[in-house]
């Protein structure tokens, strides 16, 4: 690599506009009108919302990996993105599937505690990780079981409990992960990536 090409990966690393951050801001902007159209019992609206949330979340990716614009900015502000629509999304099928509150509070304990460990490899190494496939596969998860959820609104309650308790296990895979990625990071003051 030359000296100009480390320049543009640097400059690239610390951008804030660029189009996958633009998408992912997009992406947050969503989460009003989700909780609009759901609350209104407008659901096919607030599912084609979703969709669209969906979409946009593996296309913000790709073009970051495609065309070099991950940036530290992006790293951060769109697992964030994702987590708040994930999280109103789990608020809103609280009126028809009360049990969807165990998966918000686990949603809410687990970002917590791994952002503030993600936080601390931040601050003793300078470096925002990437998700890793099993984040992928639970946010995929997620949206999954949201959207079953609105397509069929009276689904009998054990079968919202048994995608309720898969979501959670899935969830409970990537938050071992991580928490042990970050752990690791922080023993040993650097970076997996």
């Amino acid at each position: 690599m030359n000296s100009e090409d480390k320049t543009q990966t640097i400059i690239s690393r610390k951008s804030i506009f660029t189009i996958p951050n633009l998408i992912s801001m997009f992406r947050l902007a969503l989460v009003p009108l989700i909780i609009i159209f759901y609350t209104k019992e407008q659901f096919t609206y607030a599912l084609a919302v979703i969709i669209i949330s969906a979409v946009s979340d593996v296309v913000d990716g790709k073009i970051a990996r495609r065309f070099n614009m991950v940036t530290d900015f992006g790293k951060v502000f769109d697992p964030i993105a994702d987590k708040i629509t994930q999280a109103a999304m789990m608020y809103c099928l609280l009126t028809r599937f009360p049990h969807m509150m165990l998966l918000l509070i686990f949603l809410i304990v687990k970002e917590l505690s791994t952002g503030i460990t993600s936080i601390i490899v931040l601050r003793n190494t300078e470096y925002v990780m990437s998700a890793d496939w099993q984040g992928k596969l639970a946010t995929a998860v997620i949206y999954s079981t949201v959207i079953l959820h609105i397509i069929f609104g009276t689904m009998p309650v054990v079968v919202s409990d048994a995608l309720i308790v898969l979501c959670s296990l899935v969830m409970a895979i990537a938050y071992v992960h991580y928490f042990k990625r970050n752990i690791r990071c922080i023993r040993s003051g650097q970076s997996e990536e």
